[in-house]
């Protein structure tokens, strides 16, 4: 059974799309140009670059037109282009040396990290959707849960979390205590993991008809809310602190394509998930769904390990001009 991620998202596209062209229109001053590649060419130079850009969004339009139409196509020359742009990463790190060398290498580690996380991420509008609305008795006090509402778990705790974790990252600044990327990174795994591997667990305690008690999902949303906040806000971030200004702008697409990636792996993991049946009966689904929790779940957490393992070396390397 697949399942289509437009449909639940479809809705906040427009009011999304809206807020962020108001924001354009009213902080143009702050969002303009500030000591960049485009801003310091000549006029002849800027001329060129404009019309190479409007060029590409002309030939954009159709061509998006037509993948949009060609779901395979378009799945397969995504996670192509993404293992490319892996590729070119790795051979950009390898061209360069000293610092600019090692902080490419840790973008690469950082950003296949983040791809783990990513498609975590997006098991919510698909898998987890999916799993709450045949898998879950959604009655709490004595009132039924929308589905379509469960995702607001996600909002809440960010909303209640970021000036939370704000304060606490002050508090730890005011000591000399600094949290770096790579750490930042290793938590958000790790509470992105905990937070799948806790499912299979409220399936063992399911009701004799199958049904899974909310409490073990709404944790699952917090946990990855948490990860969110630890690891969503420093993707762009990296990229000024990491990448030569020469690749910024590539690499902040790249940053963006890992998540396209991610929604694609991530789908067909949903279908992994719900096995070859096509029945809502969670008694028979819910061998389907903790197999594959466990599996991505204890996945993320050893990945999170292996990258606790190398965050000091990966502090260095960020740090200093060489190893030591």
């Amino acid at each position: 059974m697949a399942f289509n991620m437009s449909i639940v998202k479809s809705s906040a596209i427009p009011a999304g799309a809206a807020t962020i062209f108001l924001i354009q229109i009213f902080s143009t001053s702050a969002l303009g140009d500030h000591d960049t590649l485009f801003k310091r060419a000549i006029p002849k130079v800027r001329l060129r670059l404009l019309l190479i850009g409007l060029g590409i969004l002309l030939v954009l339009v159709p061509t998006l037109y037509f993948l949009l139409q060609q779901q395979k196509l378009s799945n397969y020359l995504v996670v192509c282009l993404g293992v490319a742009m892996a590729v070119v990463v790795l051979i950009l790190g390898m061209q360069h040396k000293g610092i600019e060398r090692h902080r490419l290498f840790v973008f690469l580690a950082l950003l296949i990290s983040a791809q783990i996380f990513w498609i975590i991420y997006q098991l919510a509008p698909m898998g987890l959707t999916l799993f709450a609305l045949n898998n879950v008795d959604r009655h709490v006090w004595g009132f039924e849960i929308a589905p379509g509402w469960i995702q607001n778990i996600n909002s809440v705790t960010i909303i209640l979390g970021g000036p939370i974790l704000a304060l606490l990252f002050k508090k730890l600044r005011d000591k000399k205590c600094f949290v770096s990327i790579p750490t930042q990174y290793t938590a958000g795994l790790l509470f992105a993991g905990l937070g799948l591997i806790i499912l299979p667990l409220g399936i063992h305690f399911a009701s004799q008809k199958g049904y899974v008690n909310f409490s073990w999902l709404f944790t699952t949303y917090v946990l990855q809310a948490i990860a969110e906040l630890l690891i969503s806000p420093i993707g762009y971030a990296m990229v000024g602190r990491l990448v030569p200004k020469g690749y910024q702008s590539l690499m902040m697409g790249v940053v963006l394509l890992n998540t396209g990636v991610a929604a694609i792996l991530s789908s067909q993991f949903s279908n992994y998930a719900m096995g070859r049946s096509d029945s809502a009966n969670p008694l028979i689904t819910n061998p389907s769904y903790s197999h594959a929790f466990n599996q991505l779940g204890w996945f993320t957490v050893m990945a999170a390990i292996i990258l606790l393992f190398f965050t000091p070396k990966l502090k260095r390397l960020i740090a200093h001009d060489q190893d030591k």
